[in-house]
């Protein structure tokens, strides 16, 4: 009785099987054709349209940051960030999914080489390139179990037919999913994700506030540099009149005009600070450069006891430092490394059970042709127990392991003492500007007054240049101090609010 010849592939491609190599080939030489680099963004698209003249009803904060975070291509990219751990976790688990593949072998060639025992008769040989075709199904489930099922056709131009099924089943008691240890680590990355996500969310509203309070504290040193020039011009015109009168001397005259200058010089540098301040705020706000910018000015703030309570800002701070979350994250991570290796140094215990059926049926090609059915049926429990080079290698990747848990241990120890200092120093620093902001209120109402008095003695002609000139640049720049603290006070609270947000849960 004829057994199924083995295969193996024929010495000469036939016409077929070239005319399909060719056309991969070619398929594939077009699938890598050079490909171009994307072409930049245009200048009209970064630079933004002509400034639109209308009217806006002027921006609050709030405003700003809702427009500003619905715009950004840095949240916008840190979310795609977010969804593409998503994605590589979900990648992970559809490997449990079941894997059906169909397999159509065409030109399949096959030669067939026989001899019947016990007669004299010459050897026999048959070709055939027929198509062929194969089904398999592979099942793989959390609980460490694989099935697999594969179906096999063969069909020749003499009709010899021949059908495999086969199933196989195979469980391990002892060692864990491999899987199990890429979901863990998956799962984990996407928190660490998250929190870079909200790192970065926290930081663009910091720049945001920081913008925005630069843009209105621009416009209102601007306004005093303003009145300060429109002041000096007047001082100049009245010391003209007294100079040519003969009240004053020259050298007087010459430092009122020398004052004027300099205020003059000062006017422009605070107007093209207050403009680079607008296009630093247009360019988050994604609005053309140059288009009206009215803008709400904040209220004086009111300090949160909650916010900034000492022991709540070190949580904070702890968990949802970028650089603390990576070390947890790696802490995480050896852990969950070290368990596994040490799972993988025990036996592995599996049970394995199989089943291939067959049938061949023929048609007088060969001297017997006879139909042939059978069946292999097989148990076994397979004791695996690993010896030498690869537990030597996974005791010393343990021991790596352990290695790195303690140094990242050591790590999470120093930033937790430099995060109680960095505290501290945060809310030294806000009562100092607390205390300053008080003193800067003092020091304007003070200089206000002596200002007044002195413009009456200069109207009365009974005080000198020097005096007036003093006097007037101390009380502008004890507004523009004023102005200054009032604004790094309100920084500094957007400063607490990026670096120890008040939900310190860990994101998840």
């Amino acid at each position: 009785m004829p057994q199924r010849p083995p295969r193996f592939p024929a010495s000469t491609l036939c016409l077929p099987l070239a005319s399909a190599i060719f056309f991969v080939f070619s398929v594939s030489s077009n699938l890598h054709a050079e490909r171009k680099l994307p072409p930049l963004p245009t200048a009209e698209a970064v630079m933004g349209n002509a400034p639109d003249d209308h009217a806006r009803d002027p921006m609050d904060l709030a405003s700003a940051l809702e427009r500003a975070r619905a715009v950004s291509p840095e949240l916008a990219a840190a979310q795609l960030e977010v969804d593409r751990m998503m994605s590589r976790l979900f990648g992970v688990r559809v490997k449990y999914y079941p894997e059906f593949q169909v397999q159509l072998q065409a030109p399949r060639i096959f030669d067939y080489d026989a001899r019947e025992e016990g007669m004299d008769q010459p050897k026999f040989q048959y070709r055939t390139t027929e198509p062929g075709v194969e089904a398999t199904l592979k099942q793989k489930l959390p609980t460490n179990t694989e099935l697999s099922a594969g179906y096999d056709h063969d069909i020749s131009r003499g009709g010899l037919l021949s059908d495999r099924l086969g199933l196989v089943f195979s469980q391990e008691f002892v060692r864990k999913d491999p899987l199990w240890l890429q979901e863990s680590l998956a799962k984990k990355q996407i928190w660490l994700k998250k929190t870079a996500q909200a790192s970065v969310a926290r930081e663009f509203d910091f720049r945001v506030k920081n913008a925005f309070f630069s843009v209105i504290e621009a416009e209102m040193i601007l306004v005093s540099a303003q009145l300060r020039y429109d002041q000096d011009l007047q001082f100049v015109a009245e010391s003209e009149d007294k100079f040519r009168s003969g009240v004053i001397a020259e050298y007087s005259l010459l430092d009122y005009q020398r004052d004027m200058k300099t205020s003059e010089s000062r006017l422009v540098a605070r107007k093209a600070a207050r403009d680079r301040a607008r296009s630093d705020l247009a360019s988050l706000l994604q609005i053309p450069y140059g288009e009206p910018l009215p803008l709400k000015e904040p209220p004086n703030p009111v300090i949160d006891n909650a916010l900034c309570d000492p022991k709540r800002m070190v949580e904070s701070g702890m968990r949802h430092e970028l650089q603390i979350a990576q070390i947890r994250y790696n802490m995480f991570a050896n852990a969950e490394n070290a368990d596994y290796i040490r799972n993988s140094l025990l036996p592995s215990v599996r049970f394995e059970a199989r089943a291939d059926v067959y049938s061949t049926v023929g048609d007088g090609i060969f001297n017997t042709a006879q139909p042939v059915e059978g069946r292999d049926l097989s148990a076994a429990l397979l004791v695996t127990i690993p010896l030498f080079g690869s537990t030597f290698e996974k005791w010393n990747a343990l021991r790596l392991e352990e290695i790195d848990r303690a140094i990242n241990e050591t790590q999470i120890d120093a930033l937790f003492r430099r995060h109680v200092v960095k505290v501290r120093n945060t809310l030294l620093s806000l009562d100092e500007i607390l205390a300053r902001v008080a003193i800067a209120r003092d020091i304007e109402k003070l200089a206000a007054r002596e200002f007044d008095i002195s413009r009456l003695r200069f109207e009365l002609g009974s005080v000198g240049s020097f005096d007036m000139i003093r006097t007037k640049n101390e009380y502008f720049n004890a507004q523009d101090e004023l102005t200054t603290l009032r604004f790094a006070l309100l920084r500094r609270i957007a400063e607490i609010e990026r670096d120890y947000p008040l939900d310190f849960a860990d994101p998840a």
